[in-house]
């Protein structure tokens, strides 16, 4: 009898033991709702463009209940909005400022209590880069200048500059513009080199070898401006060295190698090329 007893407890025990999962195991079996086709127009916007937001939404299990778009600019949280439904769902989010980042996610929820969520970002372009110039580079001093030669102030967030010091057509990644960094009309941008007071680069800046390239670009990586010295520097051009490197006149001008190595870090370079020897010309300075 004591026996019979016994064997019901180990069966009774295994039974609900068979009945049981274990804690970590994912026991909802709600069906979400599914977000497709996901579109954003524009996929790089400036501060001149509307965003609209697209998505296909199927419930997964029973009725779409909800669709919309939660939105933080710059990390403040904005009233959701709800996405409209035609083909597809869309959303228009307004206008914003350059430097100005938007974080937004769709969140779907269907009548089973299923959600589902899916997130994007973008950070706000300026159309303006047109007007921006390397108009000075130092390599004595380690720095480098851009020039605005508009009529209007820049931001120069997400701006990117690359440095190159040899003659493989390769570029590193040294600087990039931060919101802050604002050059108004006519105004200048003094970036300086790794390892000098200010510090703002990635690398140092040499500007005394024979190949030096400096690129600035836009936050998509096309070319703004290209700063570029290609000599032999062992063919005896020594009185060249220790120059600073400015177009005269500002953003217009032909590149010069200028009197001394001092420039004129965050002013115009003028208009004068009296005693200046202009990139090509090299040879008036040859040993």
């Amino acid at each position: 009898m004591k026996k019979l007893f016994f064997s019901s407890i180990i069966i009774l025990s295994a039974l609900t033991m068979s009945s049981c999962k274990p804690p970590d195991c994912n026991c909802d079996t709600t069906q979400k709702p599914v977000i497709f086709n996901f579109k954003q127009n524009p996929v790089l916007p400036t501060d001149e463009d509307v965003v609209v937001i697209y998505a296909q939404v199927t419930a997964g299990e029973g009725k779409l209940t909800a669709v919309n778009l939660i939105w933080k600019i710059d990390g403040v949280q904005q009233p959701s909005i709800e996405m409209e439904t035609m083909s597809s769902f869309s959303v228009t989010i307004p206008v914003q400022s350059v430097g100005t980042v938007v974080e937004y996610k769709i969140v779907a929820e269907n009548s089973t209590g299923g959600k589902a969520e899916l997130s994007g970002s973008y950070t706000v372009r300026s159309t303006a880069y047109a007007v921006l110039r390397i108009n000075e580079v130092n390599g004595v001093a380690k720095w480098f200048e851009i020039y605005n030669m508009g009529t209007f102030d820049v931001n120069l967030a997400g701006v990117q500059a690359y440095y190159n010091n040899t003659a493989i057509e390769s570029y590193t990644f040294t600087w990039i513009g931060k919101k802050t960094h604002i050059i108004p009309a006519g105004g200048y941008l003094v970036v300086i080199g790794r390892g000098n007071d200010g510090e703002e680069m990635e690398t140092g800046l040499s500007a005394n070898n024979g190949y030096v390239k400096l690129q600035l670009r836009t936050p998509n990586g096309d070319v703004i401006d290209t700063y570029e010295k290609n000599l032999d520097i062992n063919t005896g051009y020594s009185a060249i060295k220790n120059k600073s490197h400015a177009r005269i006149p500002d953003g217009t001008g032909d590149w010069y190698y200028t009197i001394d190595g001092v420039g004129t870090k965050g002013a115009t370079n003028g208009t004068s090329t009296a005693g200046c020897v202009k990139f090509g010309d090299e040879t008036d300075w040859m040993d």
